[in-house]
């Protein structure tokens, strides 16, 4: 399964983190091989690697104040550039919502 993460704040890295802490777990009772293959974020950078973004990577660097783009298949597209452009399965939209319009996230899932 390939997944697109849009925000990576405390809930889009929370999720990152317990992917790789439970890699083995979810292949072995469930079956589930993932692999994701882009994250974007407004304020800390995007990236996109259709073979797989290194999750530990990215978590480095949001740690030390590097902009996702730094990474290997970094790259300056907004959220919609990469929901469009990623060859994801699934996309886990984890972004600050706006409680009145729904917005970001309602653009997020109808491009998707």
């Amino acid at each position: 399964m390939r997944i697109l993460m849009v925000g990576f704040g405390v809930v889009g890295q929370g999720l990152a983190e317990l992917l790789l802490e439970r890699r083995h777990q979810l292949a072995a009772e469930y079956g589930l091989h993932w692999e994701v293959v882009g994250i974007a974020d407004t304020q800390k950078g995007s990236c996109l690697d259709p073979r797989g973004v290194d999750l530990e990577a990215a978590l480095a660097a949001v740690a030390e104040g590097r902009s996702l783009a730094s990474l290997s298949g970094g790259t300056e597209g907004d959220a919609l550039a990469l929901i469009r452009e990623a060859p994801a399965e699934v996309l886990c939209e984890a972004t600050w919502t706006d409680i009145t319009t729904g917005e970001p996230a309602t653009s997020h899932l109808r491009a998707a």
